[in-house]
């Protein structure tokens, strides 16, 4: 864990080179996600106007290939920025705005090459990651709802695949049934009922994935997230946006 003078010089570092100038007057570690590293900046701005950013360090050992990973977050923004104005909403509250250098790219690499991205924080919200409640549920599945309706006419095929075969079931079948064959340390015997289910269930399981190697289904965006935020406002408490 870096230490907060540290964490701070770096935060500033990440803004500047994103275009931020001004004076950093508060920060802290958003600690809720699990893959990245999430910082909090609230900036004065050099026009006297303050604004609030999200900092965050791509995890490279999950992804690989972060520029891939931002290209795809660039172009599924910018096509839902731009839906948000044909349909007369607020972008600013409905879509992700993430900063680029003066290089033209939404990512810094540090020296020693960690990988950053700047966007832009929403106010007025709280982060909800688990609930009983069949209206925030209800909130949850419009939203995801609204965000797969906004991108029906995105071309998925744009996009790179980042985690090869992260969604390929099939594959992930045949790793399992591998790892039950070879029974490296013994412990088969004791989840016999478990991989009697996963054996029944495994070409249910394989149903997409050769539809869409058939061509059968469309591609699509999915939410690639085990678990997903759903940002709502607390005076309206309407969904705002699916966030990472």
């Amino acid at each position: 864990m870096e230490n907060c003078n540290n964490i701070a010089l770096t935060l500033r570092e990440v803004c500047e080179k994103f275009g931020i100038r001004g004076e950093m007057i508060d920060h802290y570690q958003i600690t809720n996600g699990h893959i990245n590293l999430t910082y909090y900046a609230k900036y004065k701005l050099e026009d006297g106007t303050e604004h609030e950013y999200v900092a965050q360090r791509i995890n490279v050992y999950v992804f690989k290939k972060p520029e891939l990973v931002m290209s795809n977050i660039g172009m599924v923004t910018e096509f839902m920025q731009d839906v948000c104005k044909k349909q007369g909403v607020d972008a600013t509250r409905m879509a992700m705005h993430f900063y680029s250098t003066d290089e033209g790219k939404n990512y810094y690499v540090k020296a020693e090459g960690e990988v950053w991205r700047l966007c832009d924080y929403i106010t007025d919200c709280e982060t909800i990651n688990f609930t009983t409640e069949a209206s925030l549920l209800r909130e949850a599945g419009e939203a995801f709802g609204d965000f797969q309706n906004a991108l029906s006419d995105f071309d998925a095929t744009l996009l790179n695949e980042t985690i090869p075969d992260f969604h390929n079931t099939v594959k992930r079948f045949e790793h399992f049934f591998a790892s039950v064959a070879a029974d490296e340390y013994g412990r088969v015997k004791e989840v016999a009922e478990e991989i009697a289910f996963f054996e029944s269930v495994s070409e249910r399981c394989a149903v997409l994935c050769r539809q869409l190697d058939a061509g059968i289904l469309p591609t699509t965006i999915p939410r690639s997230t085990t678990f997903s935020s759903i940002c709502t406002t607390i005076a309206a408490s309407r969904s705002l946006t699916l966030t990472r």
